[in-house]
């Protein structure tokens, strides 16, 4: 301990190499645990005296023990070959605050939390707060602070009572990328009432045949809530008879645009209506030889119906002295031809010509040629015979008379059937 001037102090050692006594000046090597270890039996602090010009011995260096969360990252400085003076050397850790045996340096810490909810795992697991931690890579695949990582974001997050329409402050990316912890918050806003869209069909019956009111319980938000397009029913079905769809109120898909419950009805309007279509005869009979009217009722769909053929009817017979039966106007078959009530009437014409005979030809001119007879045709009954002669003397002129008469209503019937022949 002896003072040898310029204040360094020399003391007397033994050299490991020639176990010869030196004297030399000291020097002190001093180790720190850091902030998050020990070495043995607590203690952080470890000094080691030596000479100047020593060789490095590595049984001086302690053991270190790593507190939990951390990662050893070995010591500060490099250990000399030779000592040459004082140096303290400290350990150094890496933090790993979830125990992955990852340094955090190498992850990005994702926290989820959920106001007024829950984020739910199964009926007895549920938390208000997730949180990831993502290790970031490199384009080599390996742990790198310069690295990124795929982001999930969890969706099992639940309303407490009385709350809902929830939303993120700041919605969460695909990708991640840095070490710094981040956090996203889904807050859920405080319901204020509940009510009921109830859709009602009329006339038809929903996509599926059913006619059940479908209806939607709903929650008010701030006493607004938002009808998804997609919740309105379509395709619906008419029923027979019915056709032209359409809601009372068109339903309101609106952002906020519910504030209250309310009934949708979807109805059809009815286009089925009948009307009567009536078939009479004159002069003749029908093919059962009755004369009443013939009725047929028509559907009438959206205004429109068919008389068919088979409704029409036929082999009419005509009355004594009446031919050539037809419609007054055609019936009208033709698809949906039918558009009101309407009456169709067949009839014969009377038959002037005699039984085998025909109707006059038309001269030139497009003019019956009839012949006009000269004097006025006698009729038989204007003839009167004295049935009932006097004496005999007046038997011979009675005869006489009688073929006379005969031969006389025989000439007025050539001449009758002559004049009827010409006309």
């Amino acid at each position: 301990n002896t003072k040898a001037g310029d204040n360094v102090y020399k003391n007397w050692y033994i050299d490991s190499v020639t176990d010869y006594p030196i004297f030399a000046p000291s020097v002190t090597i001093t180790f720190k645990t850091g902030e998050h270890g020990q070495f043995e039996n607590g203690v952080t602090t470890k000094t080691i005296t030596t000479y100047a010009g020593s060789s490095w011995d590595n049984n001086w260096v302690p053991s270190v023990i790593t507190d939990e969360g951390w990662i050893a990252n070995g010591w500060n400085k490099t250990f000399p070959e030779k000592v040459s003076e004082n140096a303290t050397y400290t350990y150094q850790y890496l933090k790993d605050e979830n125990k992955d045996q990852i340094p955090d340096v190498y992850q990005k810490k994702v926290t989820f939390k959920v106001v007024n909810g829950l984020w739910v795992f199964d009926t007895l697991s549920s938390t208000d707060t997730i949180e990831l931690w993502l290790t970031l890579l490199g384009e080599d695949g390996k742990p790198s602070a310069t690295g990124k990582a795929q982001l999930t974001t969890p969706t099992n997050q639940q309303p407490n009572e009385d709350y809902g329409h929830g939303s993120w402050d700041v919605i969460p990316p695909f990708e991640v990328e840095g070490n710094e912890a981040v956090t996203y918050t889904y807050t859920y806003d405080y319901l204020i009432s509940r009510a009921l869209i109830t859709f009602k069909i009329e006339n038809g019956t929903w996509s599926d045949g059913t006619t059940d009111d479908i209806e939607m319980p709903i929650l008010l938000y701030d006493g607004k809530y938002t009808l998804n397009a997609e919740d309105v029913p379509t395709k619906m079905i008419a029923n027979y008879g019915y056709a032209y769809g359409k809601w009372d109120v068109t339903p309101n898909t609106n952002e906020n645009g519910i504030t209250k419950s309310i009934t949708y009805t979807y109805s059809y309007e009815n286009v089925l209506s009948y009307v009567d279509v009536t078939f009479k005869i004159q002069n003749g009979t029908w093919s059962d030889g009755t004369t009443n009217d013939k009725i047929v009722e028509i559907e009438l769909y959206d205004g429109k119906g068919t008389l068919t053929d088979d409704d029409v009817p036929t082999n009419m017979i005509a009355e004594f002295g009446f031919v050539n039966g037809k419609w007054d106007v055609t019936p009208n078959t033709n698809e949906n031809g039918i558009t009101k009530s309407i009456t169709y009437t067949y009839s014969f014409e009377e038959n002037i010509y005699g039984e085998g005979e025909e109707a006059p030809e038309e001269d030139i001119d497009g003019k019956e040629n009839v012949i006009k007879p000269e004097e006025t045709p006698i009729k038989p009954e204007d003839i009167v015979i004295d049935t009932n002669p006097k004496t005999s003397d007046n038997v011979g002129i009675y005869f006489i008379s009688s073929i006379l008469s005969l031969f006389v209503l025989m000439l007025i019937s050539l001449k009758n059937k002559k004049m009827i022949n010409e006309k």
